[in-house]
């Protein structure tokens, strides 16, 4: 079962990999970055009230990361990835949103937005089945939104 567990240097380091994965960085649309603002990024953390940041762990195994970012009031922007390719298709992607849900939910955040490539087919088939829909584009993304002040049970 997927866990979400404290990010910490060793999530840190796994992210610089699976980030850097030419076919994870498409999907994610992540850009790319150095060690150095890495390492930044992470030390900024621990003062930031609008972005939260879990490790993943799937039966002991670190397999990916998962959060909240722009968080304000009671909206925030949900973001994942599994950096551990060959646990894709496997089903864990609706474990994850369900957990950063119920953490949602425990800070007083009900509705939740992401942006996904339109090309991640399989990211979009799997935030449709959990109730996200469709509220437009924007810079050549899919926005999609749910309440989840009244789905608890994803």
């Amino acid at each position: 079962m997927i866990k979400l567990v404290a990010y910490n240097e060793e999530y840190l380091a796994l992210s610089g990999k699976w980030l850097r994965d030419p076919e994870i960085k498409e999907l994610t649309q992540t850009p790319s970055f150095t060690d150095e603002q890495q390492i930044g990024f992470f030390n900024s953390l621990e003062d930031r009230e609008d972005y939260r940041i879990f490790g993943l762990e799937y039966f002991g195994r670190k397999v990916g990361a998962a959060g909240l970012k722009n968080i304000i009031d009671q909206r925030a922007e949900y973001w994942g990835y599994l950096g551990e390719k060959e646990l894709w298709g496997k089903g864990l992607g609706q474990s994850i949103i369900t957990e950063i849900f119920a953490f949602a939910l425990s800070i007083g955040v009900s509705s939740v937005f992401l942006k996904v490539s339109p090309n991640n087919i399989r990211a979009i088939k799997l935030y449709q089945k959990v109730g996200f829909e469709m509220a437009g584009h924007l810079d050549g993304l899919c926005v999609m939104e749910i309440n989840i002040g009244n789905k608890p049970d994803v």
